[in-house]
C-alpha cells in the first residue's frame, strides 16, 4: 500500500504524525476518552474521530494524544 489519506478529528488535545519509509499506517490514541474514539478504514482514507465536546463549567476535558505513523507523501486533514 502506498501514501495514506488520513482525517483526524477531536475536540481538543495534541496530534502527532510520523511519516516514514513504510507501507503501513498505525493509529495509537491516549487519553481519558480515549475508548471512546473512532478509529476506520474508510475506503482509502483513515478516519479517526474523538467524542463530541462536552459544554458546560463541569463537563471535563476529553484532550486526547494521538499519535499517527504514515507512509512519506500522504495526505493529512484534521479539525481540533
Amino acid at each position: 500500500m502506498g501514501p495514506a489519506s488520513l482525517y483526524v478529528e477531536i475536540g481538543s488535545g495534541d496530534i502527532t504524525l510520523h511519516a516514514t519509509e513504510t507501507t503501513e499506517t498505525e493509529v495509537h490514541v491516549d487519553g481519558r476518552d480515549a475508548d471512546s474514539v473512532t478509529v476506520e478504514q474508510r475506503g482509502e482514507q483513515i478516519v479517526v474521530i474523538g467524542p463530541p465536546r462536552r459544554g458546560g463549567l463541569f463537563g471535563g476535558s476529553s484532550e486526547l494524544t494521538v499519535s499517527v505513523t504514515m507512509p512519506l507523501d500522504s495526505d493529512v486533514a484534521t479539525k481540533v
